[in-house]
């Protein structure tokens, strides 16, 4: 199997200054929570005060809070549960540009306190994310949410609240996330350095982190061919490849999983997500049974068959794929094989004492005589081979093969005891079996 490497990420590699926010390329919206009537930790429903403009409208699935008497713009961060509310505060100057001085309608009421009890946020000044007067209303969610479905599996960070709120907040302010906002975060505090040399990439240099992430699938895929895994699917090899690029695992872990997965006898253990993961494919019938490295079966069944031939050494085919497992993962294996099936043909015909001697040894002389009389080579299957590679005995057995030829109604036999029958009493060959 070809091993896996995966060139780090060095620390030079990434500056250490401010860090983007992804890219967010359109696809499908996805739908941030929407407004409703119950609030969290004791927040009231509110009532308008006053009508706003007919063009002073949220952009997106925004609301307007009010907390401790300020109103705020709130948005919730994408891939939060329960979601996280993100407040911009509506200052007097906004409030009068924007709705002329009218109060908007307020969705919900909260003390501080309830406010930070339901996980809130405040975040900033609503200027930052919504437009004045005379401009047209925009989405701000609209093509950071349209992508964060597809970014979160190759982007595991951003399951994180954290991450979300500061990569969502700067993605609305348009503005980069400093390397200082992210290291102040539990994430990065309680995850590896491979982890967080991952997220700076995929954040400093998108292009560079999709093109390991292709170089990798293509690794790993080829990998998994050299290990005996032919019917690997796109899936499974993209879920190893994130495993990877993401920072979870080390060359060293995913060259492990490769090897357990070929070969259920090297010893190495499966992951438990990739376990459940494979469970989950297979429920979802885009994986059935994952080929396996046959390597050494081959050597394990020429042994069996030349120390107890083809009656008593056609193994299962369990028995083989153990052997052979030991073979790949034990050097003493061979050793051991060949101990214990000598140990066996010595039970199977005690009548040779020599424990070197192999069913080929001990058989080879009976296939020439059963050659030399019956004129064909012996069906080693047959129990009357066995019986006569057994006995051991010329005598005996040139005597059965005779009286078995008759019965069988054997050409060779039964011109010989024909023949000399009749030279016993000096007749000649009878026609037709010249």
């Amino acid at each position: 199997m070809s091993p896996v490497t995966v060139p780090p990420v060095m620390p030079g590699q990434v500056d250490p200054g401010s860090i983007p926010g992804p890219p967010a390329p359109p696809v499908q919206p996805v739908t941030t929570p929407p407004a409703t009537t119950t609030t969290a930790a004791g927040g009231q429903t509110g009532t308008a005060s006053g009508v706003g403009q007919p063009n002073a409208t949220i952009p997106g699935e925004g609301e307007v809070w009010r907390i401790d008497g300020v109103l705020y713009f709130v948005y919730f961060a994408p891939n939060t549960d329960p979601p996280i509310p993100m407040a911009w505060e509506i200052e007097d100057e906004f409030l009068a540009a924007y709705f002329s001085n009218q109060t908007p309608q307020v969705d919900k009421t909260f003390t501080r306190a309830q406010f930070n009890q339901a996980g809130g946020l405040i975040w900033g000044l609503a200027q930052e994310i919504v437009p004045q007067t005379g401009e047209a209303p925009t989405d701000p969610w609209q093509a950071l949410l349209a992508s964060w479905e597809v970014e979160v599996e190759y982007r595991p960070w951003l399951e994180d609240p954290e991450i979300a709120a500061l990569i969502a907040g700067a993605y609305l302010e348009g503005r980069e996330i400093t390397s200082a906002e992210l290291a102040s975060t539990n994430w990065w505090q309680t995850h590896t350095a491979g982890q967080r040399a991952a997220l700076a990439l995929a954040a400093q240099d998108p292009a560079s982190y999709e093109q390991l992430m292709n170089d990798t699938n293509l690794t790993i895929a080829d990998s998994l061919r050299m290990a005996g895994i032919s019917n690997a699917s796109d899936e499974l090899v993209d879920w190893l490849t994130r495993q990877v690029v993401t920072g979870n695992w080390s060359n060293t872990q995913i060259n492990s999983q490769i090897a357990a997965l070929s070969d259920p006898y090297s010893g190495n253990v499966l992951d438990p997500e990739l376990k459940k993961y494979l469970r989950d494919i297979r429920q979802g019938g885009l994986q059935d049974r994952l080929d396996r490295t046959q390597e050494m079966e081959d050597v394990v069944r020429s042994t069996a068959m030349r120390w107890l031939g083809p009656a008593f050494g056609s193994w299962s085919d369990g028995q083989i794929r153990e052997w052979a497992g030991k073979l790949r993962n034990d050097p003493d294996a061979q050793i051991k094989l060949e101990q214990m099936l000598a140990r066996q043909r010595m039970t199977l015909f005690p009548q040779y004492t020599n424990p070197d001697e192999t069913y080929e040894d001990i058989a080879a002389p009976w296939r020439n005589v059963f050659f030399n009389m019956w004129g064909e080579d012996p069906n080693e299957l047959d129990p009357f081979f066995q019986d006569i590679v057994k006995a051991n005995d010329l005598t005996s057995t040139q005597q059965k093969l005779i009286h078995e030829g008759l019965v069988r109604g054997k050409d060779d036999v039964v011109y010989r005891v024909m023949s000399d029958m009749l030279s016993a009493f000096g007749a000649t060959t009878p026609s037709g079996m010249d």
